[in-house]
């Protein structure tokens, strides 16, 4: 299904909190307790590229293609190593997932994360995002 979807939250590091908000058209699908968010990303050197949220209760995958590729694995309490594409270059990262939920309804659904990123000199940041997603219309779609 077309979807709008919301991308709200804010990444912490040591000094620096950045805020994340932008709106943007994407698609939303699911079958089987199993679900999927895809959208292209223009913010912060992540113009041209596309984003894939795969998702169910126990696991989130982040997939980036494109300008910068990368994949992160999201388990609560569970530890992976995860390529991290920036702006200023890729690199090996843990993730740790801390919390993952989402409430779906007839309209469409929100997906929450909270997650650390490690890399070998110590913790980068703290990401709490809100996904959250909206079906259009008939109407909407014209």
């Amino acid at each position: 299904m077309e979807a709008v979807i919301r991308l709200r939250g804010t990444r912490d590091s040591e000094n620096e909190r950045e805020r994340i908000d932008q709106t943007m058209p994407g698609s939303f699908s699911g079958e089987n307790g199993n679900y999927t968010l895809s959208f292209s990303e223009k913010y912060n050197g992540f113009d041209n590229t596309s984003t894939v949220i795969l998702f169910n209760s126990d696991r989130v995958n982040i997939v980036r293609d494109g300008a910068l590729e990368s994949e992160l694995t999201i388990e609560p309490h569970r530890t992976h190593y995860c390529n991290y594409a920036t702006p200023f270059g890729s690199f090996t990262v843990t993730v740790t997932g801390l919390t993952i939920d989402f409430e779906l309804d007839e309209n469409g659904g929100a997906l929450f994360v909270d997650y650390l990123i490690d890399h070998e000199t110590g913790t980068i940041c703290r990401t709490k995002m809100e996904i959250s997603f909206e079906g259009l219309s008939s109407e909407e779609e014209e």
